[in-house]
Formats: structure tokens, C-alpha cells, sequence
């Protein structure tokens, strides 16, 4: 079925179906759920299992695009990482993304190409060898059907997650612009990051995380993004600005290998 993607895995009882166009859905409804018992290993029954409600929920995981200002390309992390300290210390990322055979020093990232362009501009007119490196997520678009006493309702996960990765940005230039005191930026880091603590718990409590790779990637998002913002909150080294856009980039990073993984983890049907 060309253009159509239709992923499934099922274990426990849980089934995955990642599916893009009218025929993904076509395949889903018409194909995989009469067919739930056979993934499952159970045979059909008239009689429910009253211990076990199964229901479906769809969840998105939004695509996003970070442009980001890049300070130099360097064949090994031994030579990228002395200019990546340097800019730590005056109050960026220094971030270091290993991507395409090659160790990219990125200083920040912005929502917006324009404003990115803006700021590359201006290192430019001071001599600064800057461009704008793109970072892409793709969209990743779920439809679960588990025991939903067990599996949380996973959305407001994905979009509490998606959310930090803007409000790190948004503190840290807010610091930078004397717009929001370190304290205030604090409080909100610390409670993302309680917040994105628990997420990865319910996650994990669910049992689902054991068996299925997806669900585990998932969890792997969310217990690696809390340390990225415990390490943002409680760090010591540089300026919390500078802390706030490496956790940013990092959050990004996580999430890109997390898409990456669940449609690489997946069988799939093209």
C-alpha cells in the first residue's frame, strides 16, 4: 500500500499501531482490530476478562524545528570540546551534537529561522564564523490500546515534555534580558522537572515498559529529560542561562532519538 505506514507490536496485551493517510487508518480499523486476539496470543472469548478494560487512546508526539546558531565543525568531540567550554562560560550551550560523521559546537537555538538568521547576523558583523544548523523531530503519531488501569493517558505526557523544551529557552533568555530573577527560573525548573519525574514513574509503573521497546523508549525520554533538568536546576558550573540552553538542546536530542527509536524499534508494513 504505497504511502501508507502501518506499524504494530504487541506485547502484554498492548498494541501499537503507528499509521500515516487514510488507508493507515483503514488498515487499523479494518485489519488490526479484528485480529487483536491473534497478536495477543488470546483466543476469542464471549466472555470478557472483568479484571482488564481495554481502550484505546491516540497520542501525539508534535514534529519541531530548532534553528540553531553553529560556532564550528570538528571530526572528534577531543577537538570540539575547548570551544564548547568557552562558550559555556559566557553564557551559552556549548553544546555538542554528534551528527552526520561530524562533532557540531551549537551556542543556542531558537523557534524561529528569522530570528536565529538575526543573531547569526550579528556574530558575523563581529567576526564570529556562525551558521544556522537545523535540528528536526519528526511527528510520531500513536494509537494504543492497553489495560488503561495500567498504561496512563500518555498526551498531556508528550505535551508537558514538548513544553519544557520551550520553557528552557524562555527562561534562559529571560535571564539574559534581566527579565526573571535565577530564583524565579528555579522554581519553574525544578517543578518541570518533578513533573517529568512522575510522568516517567507512571510509565514505568505500568509493567509495560519491561517488555516493549517503544514503551521503554519512552520511559528512557522522560527518566534521562528529569536529570537534564535536575542538572539545569542544581548545576554549579556556568551561568544558569547557559545551563537552561544545553538543557534545551538536550531535551531536543532526547526527543530526536526517541521518535528515531520507537519507528526503527517497529515492525513495519509499507
Amino acid at each position: 500500500m504505497a504511502g501508507v505506514l502501518l506499524i504494530v507490536v504487541t506485547v502484554l496485551g498492548l498494541v501499537y499501531i503507528l499509521s500515516a493517510g487514510v488507508g493507515g487508518k483503514w488498515m487499523a480499523d479494518n485489519v488490526i482490530a479484528p485480529i487483536f486476539g491473534v497478536f495477543s496470543g488470546a483466543a476469542p472469548s464471549a466472555t470478557p476478562n472483568p479484571t482488564q478494560k481495554h481502550a484505546e487512546q491516540k497520542a501525539v508526539f508534535k514534529g519541531f524545528t530548532l534553528y540553531c546558531l553553529q560556532m564550528g565543525v570538528f571530526d572528534s568531540e577531543a577537538n570540539a570540546k575547548s570551544l564548547a567550554d568557552s562558550l559555556k562560560k559566557q553564557g551559552a550551550a556549548g553544546y555538542l551534537l554528534d551528527a552526520d560523521g561530524y562533532v557540531r559546537v551549537l551556542l543556542s537555538a531558537y523557534d524561529s529561522e528569522q530570528d536565529a538568521k538575526a543573531v547569526r547576523d550579528r556574530l558575523i558583523e563581529q567576526e564570529m564564523d556562525c551558521t544556522v544548523y537545523t535540528m528536526n523531530c519528526d511527528k510520531l503519531e500513536l494509537t494504543i490500546t492497553a489495560d488503561e488501569s495500567r498504561l496512563p493517558r500518555i498526551q498531556p505526557i508528550f505535551d508537558r515534555y514538548a513544553q519544557a523544551i520551550g520553557k528552557c529557552s524562555d527562561l534562559a533568555f529571560a535571564l539574559d534580558d534581566n527579565t526573571s530573577t535565577e530564583d524565579e527560573a528555579l522554581v519553574e525548573i525544578r517543578d518541570m522537572a518533578q513533573k517529568m519525574k512522575e510522568d516517567a514513574k507512571s510509565i514505568e509503573d505500568s509493567g509495560y515498559a519491561g517488555g516493549n521497546d517503544v514503551v521503554r523508549a519512552m520511559n528512557t525520554l522522560f527518566t534521562e529529560g528529569t536529570k537534564a533538568l535536575n542538572v539545569a536546576a542544581e548545576g554549579t558550573q556556568n551561568s544558569l542561562s547557559a545551563r537552561l540552553k544545553y538543557a534545551q538542546m538536550q531535551l531536543a536530542g532526547l526527543a530526536i532519538d526517541f521518535v528515531k527509536t520507537a519507528q526503527n524499534g517497529l515492525a513495519g508494513i509499507r
